[in-house]
């Protein structure tokens, strides 16, 4: 997934491109939810703007 959005960027030259690109092909992106007690699992979410 780190390969298509570093290509994807190169591509594009804009990570809101890249974010269109992702949710319109449904690829999701890893991410670490802050809220709760630590340590955080690691999931896949639809890609936003924050």
């Amino acid at each position: 997934m780190q390969a298509i959005v570093f290509a994807k960027f190169r591509e594009l030259h804009s990570a809101r491109a890249v974010m269109r690109y992702l949710r319109k092909n449904d690829l999701p992106l890893p991410v670490r939810p802050v809220l709760g007690p630590a340590p955080h699992d690691v999931v896949w979410r639809q890609a936003d703007s924050s």
